[in-house]
Order: structure tokens, then C-alpha cells, then sequence
């Protein structure tokens, strides 16, 4: 309570995927929980708000090879013209997962094709892309914005004024190990995943379960679920009945799947989960 959210709870809630917990003395680990969904106004004019309604990949994506098209949707009929090599970019952020330290790589050529309020890139003529992250910016800003067919500018920024640019990261990663160790693990799952305001993470984070870098490993292996006690959160050499990787499959008897709000684990990073699991959930 009367608490300013943060530019990432911000972010988070565009995202869809700002949990809450709201809790009390008698309950302290929460009496309600839930996510807030952003308004999604769907623009019919003259003056309404032009926003992204989704990407594909999607913000967090985490994909074993580089995908041959990205696409995204609006929620008016974007005005073709706009949708140029100038006002679509896509950068590859050098190694590091960062942008903005001037060792970013633009992905050239990128091949556009928009359609009522969709946006497709074809990347196949790209050269053969490495395992980094990947950055995917729509402008709203500057002399030439993107723009849908009433001449709304795009918001990319969600605050409900025309202009800013829409941003989306996803990350490539082809070099699973054969029995994923804890570290690729807290770094490739926990971290980029479950760590954002509101969720496994702070002081009170979601269901007493904390993921980040040197907490996450006390909190789940040998731990019971708050959700279901009879199961631990990790139980080594048994994944099938791991709590936290039934959360992750989708198959547990409560709640929603997690990551909340966000796109699903990849195939190929729940069987990394396994494997660790399965081999002991070393701390290794």
C-alpha cells in the first residue's frame, strides 16, 4: 500500500505479468493472490491509442535456435508505409545481454511485411545468428514514427500518450548442457524468469520462495510447497514429483503455471530442470 511502482513493475504489468500478494497478520503469506492485466484498448479512430497487443517471441523468450520469423500484432491496422528498415530494428546485444554500451550488433536484412494489424519479419536472410540476446525495438518516436492507418502514432511505451517505441528482448541458447549443473540453472531459469518485483524475489517474495542468486537453492531443494506441504518444492532424484517443476510443466493440482504472465519454459530448459533433479540437485 502506497507504494510507487518501479520502471520494472511498470514494465512488468505490460508484460501482463505483475503478480501480487496481498497478505495479513493471521496470514502472512498471503491471503489473496493475483495478477493485474493491463487495459487493452482496441483503437477505431481518430485520436484512440495504437499499442502492441503481442510479439512473438515473446518478452523473455528463451529459444534453442534463432527463430525464422518474429512476429507481432496491434490492436488497429498498422499503416504500412510506416513499417520500414528505419523504424524496425533488431540488435543482437554483443555477448553480454545489454544494450546501450555501444557493442550491439544490427541483424541485416530484415525483411518486413505488414498486413492489417500484423507485422511479420522474416529473418532467413540473416546471417547465421549466434546465442546472445536479442533486442526487437518498433518505433514510436522521432520525424517518422510507426503508425497504424489513422495516423495514430505508436505507443510503444504503454502510458497511453502517442509516441515512445515498443521494446521486446528473447535470448538464444543452443548449447544445453547434457546434465544441466545448479548454475546454469539459477542463470538460465531462475534469474531471467522468476526474479522481477512482485514474484521470487525481495523481502516477501511470492509463496515465501525466493530465486535469486544465492537464496534460490535453500528455498527449494528439501523444502515443502507452501501450495501442496505433501510435495517438496525439489526433491532430489524424483523430478516427476518436484513441486516446482510440476509449477513449471503446467501440471500441478493448484494455481497457474509459471511462469506467471509470462511465456512458458522452453522444452529444452524444463528437461534441463529434470536432469539436475533427477541427478541429485547437486549445489554444484
Amino acid at each position: 500500500e502506497n507504494i510507487a511502482l518501479s520502471a520494472d513493475d511498470i514494465e512488468s504489468l505490460r508484460s501482463q505479468s505483475l503478480y501480487f500478494t496481498v497478505s495479513n497478520p493471521d496470514w502472512p503469506d498471503g491471503i489473496i493472490h493475483g495478477q493485474w492485466l493491463p487495459e487493452n484498448s482496441s483503437a477505431t479512430g481518430p485520436g484512440d491509442t495504437f499499442m502492441v497487443d503481442s510479439v512473438n517471441p515473446g518478452t523473455g523468450a528463451e529459444l534453442t535456435q534463432f527463430p525464422g520469423e518474429i512476429t507481432v500484432s496491434f490492436n488497429s491496422e498498422v499503416a504500412t508505409a510506416t513499417v520500414t528498415t528505419d523504424t524496425v530494428e533488431l540488435l543482437a546485444s554483443g555477448g553480454d545481454g545489454s544494450f546501450g554500451d555501444g557493442n550491439e550488433m544490427a541483424m541485416t536484412p530484415l525483411v518486413l511485411n505488414s498486413t492489417g494489424s500484423s507485422l511479420s519479419i522474416d529473418t532467413g536472410s540473416l546471417a547465421a545468428p549466434v546465442d546472445d540476446v536479442y533486442r526487437l525495438r518498433l518505433l514510436g518516436s522521432g520525424a517518422t514514427p510507426i503508425t497504424d492507418s489513422f495516423g495514430n502514432v505508436l505507443d510503444g511505451d504503454g502510458n497511453a500518450t502517442p509516441g515512445g517505441d515498443f521494446t521486446s528482448t528473447f535470448s538464444v541458447i543452443s548449447d544445453m548442457p547434457a546434465i544441466a549443473t545448479f548454475t546454469f540453472i539459477q542463470d538460465n531459469v531462475f534469474t531471467p524468469n522468476c526474479t522481477f518485483s512482485g514474484c521470487h524475489s525481495g523481502g516477501s517474495p511470492a509463496m515465501g520462495q525466493n530465486l535469486t542468486a544465492g537464496q534460490a537453492y535453500s528455498n527449494i531443494v528439501n523444502v515443502p510447497s507452501a501450495e501442496v506441504p505433501g510435495l517438496m518444492r525439489i526433491e532430489p532424484g524424483n523430478a516427476n514429483n518436484s513441486y516446482l517443476i510440476q509449477k513449471v510443466e503446467g501440471t500441478a493440482a493448484v494455481g497457474d503455471r509459471m511462469p506467471l504472465g509470462r511465456p512458458a519454459l522452453s522444452a529444452e530448459l524444463i528437461q534441463a530442470l529434470r536432469e539436475w533433479t533427477d541427478a541429485g540437485a547437486e549445489n554444484n
